[in-house]
């Protein structure tokens, strides 16, 4: 009985380690979608469906690419893949791409960190109203993004229009390091302010919500997070984003598209 139970731990000990390698294996050779030209498709169980960006490349897939058609995708190990042939694509012809020549280290970080977000199921709901929901909380913030990083002069605050509402929405920041709190009552959904050393500073730390009453309770009040980066800690970081730049470029980004892309995709903006 004792030799019985040994086994049967061992075998499911191997069931296990299996598992696991099989899980592990398909996560690591997901592919997903970047940046595309044209209108390439993906055919999913008979279904045929139009490319979007972080559409899921996978093993029950198949790309179809048209002449004008230009496709770029990128990997768990932020590598970057280029396809612009004509022609069905399954998963392991995707695979054995050889992936694009980066400019700088700074490039494969940046790729991983996309691969991520695309990966991440912890997605905020969304009712038919287009309302943001997290738990039971109404989240109407949109711009600056949770938890990203600012260099500018300026930062305009943008948030969601709740339908039919006459009073005014209440901009609360908080300042992180000192606590301190200011509200500001507006009627329009968007404000800005400068850096100026004075409400908002370089270095600092910031947490930012709109709310529909003067006095909300801060303790049950959504927040979303930000850093101004000073102007040290982005001259550490410029010459990479010069570098991770020219790639972005590399694959026909403007020059806004390329602000847009890293503001939106790494959470730095600039």
């Amino acid at each position: 009985m004792e030799n019985l139970l040994k086994v049967n731990k061992g075998y499911v000990l191997l069931v296990f380690l299996f598992l696991t390698f099989q899980l592990s294996f398909a996560e690591k050779n997901k592919l997903f979608v970047y940046k595309y030209e044209g209108s390439p498709k993906i055919e999913v169980n008979d279904s045929v469906k139009i490319v979007k960006k972080g559409s899921l490349l996978d093993k029950n897939t198949k790309l179809i690419m048209h002449r004008e058609d230009v496709i770029y995708m990128v990997n768990d190990n932020g590598d970057v893949f280029k396809l612009f042939q004509t022609g069905t694509f399954n998963h392991k012809e995707l695979l054995a791409l050889e992936p694009i020549t980066t400019n700088s280290s700074f490039a494969k970080t940046y790729f991983s960190y996309v691969w991520k977000e695309f990966t991440n199921t912890d997605v905020l709901r969304r009712d038919k109203s287009g309302v943001v929901y997290r738990g039971d909380d109404i989240i109407l913030m949109r711009y600056p993004a949770d938890s990203i990083k600012i260099y500018n002069n300026e930062i305009r605050f943008e948030w969601d229009r709740i339908p039919n509402k006459e009073k005014d929405y209440y901009f609360v920041i908080r300042n992180k390091e000192t606590k301190a709190i200011t509200t500001i009552g507006t009627p329009v959904n968007t404000i800005s302010l400068m850096i100026d050393g004075t409400l908002l500073k370089q270095g600092n730390n910031y947490e930012w919500a709109i709310t529909e009453t003067k006095y909300p309770n801060m303790n049950k009040t959504p927040f979303y997070s930000f850093h101004i980066l000073s102007n040290d800690e982005f001259k550490n970081v410029k010459k990479d984003l010069s570098l991770l730049s020219a790639d972005l470029k590399n694959m026909g980004f403007t020059s806004l598209e390329v602000q847009t892309a890293i503001c939106q995709d790494f959470k730095l903006c600039f």
